[in-house]
């Protein structure tokens, strides 16, 4: 059967366009047998009849996939696909008892809709650009002393979470409760706290005065104290991995051996005391949870590669398939994928190959081992985190990021200053 693509972008705000479009299509000989890719309709040929199509986006009503479709069967229409969140129906006009057979018949049914669309699509995605404004505006005003007060700020924050998760420990009781402090949940607590860390130990490398040697002392004691209280695995395995290399590009060859030495005894401590360190011995369980997620999230991502599913696609791809409920796929790069696609995550490519462009610049010139150790560290602290969980897209871990990657604008702003001199001269 001859087959008809048709390339057309409907914004969130043109549903009714989309709908009036394909009964237009219906009417002249072409039903849809699916959308994919880039907003590509594909149809086929069919005898001309007036079909009413209606999208549906709907997440919470979609929790249970079976119920949701069978209501629609019930009243006649037919369930066609899911893409980017949204259900596609469609109804013989003949079938239809005026506009009350519409899935949106009132200005109220609609507005409910759109509220779904804005929670569920514009507000992460507003917070996505916010993030990414942020990241270009700070590597464009970026000097050497506001990195130090950003920097200082951090650790006198750290510090201060501190008192604040042991109360809460205290509060509630229990010994196994993972304090979050002032953050959303642990994870994201551990994932700043595991930032701040590595920075400190990357500044104890460079010349400073006893006082700035003691905050980055405390705050790395302080820091190891509130990794234990907040009990993510993630972070530990951060502090374990990053840290030794961060001490080998700063040729401190001794201190990277006292480092590993410990990080294998503590290993061995596990051994003997699994207790040590809760949720330990759930690791083996938890791993076979994040394959099952990993494998579901790919499946996802194949079925909308180019422009993925939008923000929070993970939510929405449980929901839609039946899936136990989870806020990501549990994996950075699956998840980058699974939300934006590949076009998306090629504009993530394009910001963090101008960082790589400039650290390897500062690699090649030996101008800043010290700037460039801390910006390795940090995405060796990203990556390392991404394998099992998704921290760095919430507001609080990356605007951090975001602030302290920006170092590598101290020397962007220099090297494109003297480019364009020497092109005027």
């Amino acid at each position: 059967m001859k087959e008809k693509r048709v390339w057309k972008f409907f914004s969130i705000a043109e549903q009714e366009k989309e709908q009036a479009f394909l009964r237009q299509m219906h009417r002249a000989g072409w039903k849809l047998v699916r959308v994919g890719g880039l907003c590509v309709y594909h149809f086929v040929p069919c005898e001309p009849e007036d079909v009413v199509y209606q999208l549906d986006y709907n997440p919470e009503g979609r929790a249970h996939r079976a119920e949701y479709l069978q209501m629609f069967r019930d009243c006649g229409w037919e369930y066609l696909q899911d893409y980017l969140g949204y259900a596609y129906f469609r109804k013989p006009a003949a079938a239809m008892r005026g506009e009350e057979e519409e899935i949106f018949s009132d200005e109220a049914s609609r507005l409910q809709m759109l509220r779904h669309v804005f929670r569920w699509r514009v507000i992460p995605l507003g917070l996505l650009l916010l993030l990414a404004l942020v990241a270009l505006y700070v590597r464009s005003i970026m000097t050497r002393p506001l990195l130090k007060r950003v920097i200082r700020t951090a650790c006198v924050a750290s510090i201060l979470c501190l008192p604040v998760a042991i109360v809460q420990l205290a509060l509630s009781g229990d010994p196994s409760f993972r304090a979050p402090a002032t953050f959303e949940n642990p994870n994201y607590y551990a994932a700043i706290l595991e930032f701040v860390f590595l920075v400190c130990v990357n500044q104890l490398m460079m010349p400073g005065s006893r006082g700035e040697k003691l905050l980055y002392s405390m705050t790395l004691a302080a820091n190891l104290v509130s990794l234990y209280i907040c009990n993510c695995r993630s972070s530990r395995m951060v502090v374990m991995i990053v840290t030794p290399v961060l001490l080998l590009i700063h040729r401190r060859y001794r201190w990277a051996a006292v480092d590993l030495v410990a990080s294998l005894a503590v290993m061995l401590l596990l051994k003997v005391e699994p207790g040590l360190f809760q949720r330990m011995e759930e690791s083996g369980h938890d791993f076979l949870v994040r394959q099952s997620i990993w494998e579901n999230a790919l499946k996802g991502f194949l079925e909308t590669p180019l422009l993925g599913r939008g923000p929070l696609g993970y939510i929405e791809l449980a929901r839609t398939q039946g899936l136990t409920f989870r806020v990501h796929a549990h994996n950075v790069a699956l998840d980058l994928l699974l939300n934006y696609g590949l076009m998306g995550a090629s504009l993530l490519a394009v910001y963090f190959s101008g960082v790589g462009k400039t650290l390897w610049m500062l690699l090649k010139t030996k101008a800043d081992n010290h700037l460039c150790a801390m910006a390795l560290g940090l995405v060796a602290a990203v990556a390392v985190h991404g394998v099992a969980d998704v921290t760095i897209f919430s507001l609080q871990v990356g605007l951090l990021f975001a602030l302290l990657i920006g170092c590598t604008g101290v020397y962007e702003r220099d090297w494109v200053g003297q480019r364009a001199y020497r092109f005027l001269l």
